[in-house]
């Protein structure tokens, strides 16, 4: 099961909010954003922070730059800014890292009701960076970013239900979470509830369910996602036995570098399961597997070596 998410996220607002454009035809070029931030439009200096973070619109990627303007728009008390100005503090992005001033932006930019701040004062304080750890006050915090659609803070309360992080532990509170966070099309969620189900965790076991959950994660390239659906088909769990179906999967899995993945790719081809046999395909994911410190591969890259 896939533990808490700590993902922070520079979330802007597009420059048709602002200067009434669309995305796919901006109106207003780089120089004259460039020019407005210069004499202190806040929009401005938010949005070509974003652009140089993301390297967008024939701007390179550039984090020192981002942070620049973020810095700028922050100090004035955009909500926005003062959020990505965190998460580049924080990641050390652009800046040195400084996690309690990054605190001290997530609770400014959180104080206006920004939930992608919430998220990030909640991580804050589930894992004690620039303040002291507090699995509670990062559970209310996620509460806060959940209730404005936020759904890795859907994710993490069900992750704290589940393991009584910040709150009792409850296996039905935290299907019910995982639930509203993959109905948005969470990929976390979506694996979390499909292994609810697998398991019976919460609910009655059930592997159609689980196989429908995680085939949703799956087809968002979730790699464990893809990596359980592959053990699904290669057992006949919730659907028919199919070794080219769990080739395929595990296949997927494995090249984003999902160590069980690696493993049952090569037995695939070690075995000619679903694909043709190949001793040298069946080494190389073996030994990828290995270097990952799996068990079973190492034994069976011995045995393959006999």
């Amino acid at each position: 099961m896939k533990r808490i998410s700590q993902r922070t996220t520079i979330v802007f607002f597009l420059l048709c909010c602002v200067y009434s454009v669309s995305v796919a035809q901006i109106t207003i070029s780089i120089s004259e954003l460039q020019k407005k931030a210069k004499h202190g439009d806040v929009r401005a200096q938010s949005a070509l922070g974003a652009y140089y973070f993301n390297g967008e619109y024939g701007l390179k990627q550039n984090y020192k730059t981002a942070y620049k303007y973020f810095a700028q728009a922050a100090a004035k008390g955009d909500a926005q800014a003062q959020n990505d100005a965190g998460v580049c503090l924080k990641d050390a992005l652009g800046a040195k890292q400084d996690l309690v001033t990054a605190v001290q932006l997530f609770e400014k930019a959180a104080a206006q009701n920004l939930p992608v701040a919430q998220f990030n004062l909640a991580v804050c304080y589930a894992n004690g960076q620039g303040l002291t750890k507090n699995p509670t006050e990062a559970m209310e915090w996620y509460v806060k970013a959940a209730e404005q659609g936020n759904t890795k803070a859907m994710f993490n309360i069900g992750v704290g239900y589940a393991t009584g992080q910040g709150a009792t532990r409850n296996n039905i509170e935290a299907l019910n979470w995982y639930r509203k966070a993959a109905e948005l099309g969470d990929a976390d969620a979506q694996y979390n509830l499909g292994y609810c189900y697998f398991v019976g965790q919460g609910v009655k076991k059930n592997y159609a369910e689980a196989v429908q959950y995680y085939s949703q994660a799956a087809a968002q390239n979730d790699a464990d996602a893809q990596d359980a659906l592959g053990s699904c088909y290669l057992q006949g769990y919730g659907v028919p036995k199919s070794y080219s179906e769990a080739a395929k999967w595990y296949l997927k899995a494995a090249e984003q570098g999902n160590d069980n993945s690696q493993f049952y790719i090569g037995w695939c081809y070690d075995k000619g399961y679903g694909v043709p046999r190949n001793y040298n395909e069946a080494k190389k994911w073996y030994a990828k597997a290995a270097e990952q410190g799996n068990r079973k591969a190492k034994s069976s890259l011995r045995n393959l070596k006999k």
